[in-house]
């Protein structure tokens, strides 16, 4: 059975990552920081977005350093 809050959760963060990224797209900024705590896998998803010269800083701030 699907829990619907979970549904609701799921829904309010697309349309939340949606309108971030419409703001971004409108921007089109030349240099953009992605600081996370693994191996690059969100920016992996977000730049199929990007179609747009575009320099990615990239800082990884896990544990493992």
């Amino acid at each position: 059975m699907i829990n619907k809050i979970d549904v609701g959760k799921r829904i309010s963060f697309y349309i939340k990552t949606y309108a971030i990224w419409s703001e971004i797209e409108k921007l089109r900024p030349r240099m953009m920081l992605d600081i996370t705590c693994g191996t690059g896998q969100g920016i992996k998803h977000q730049i199929k977005r990007i179609n747009w010269p575009i320099t990615i800083v990239m800082v990884d701030i896990s544990h493992r350093i």
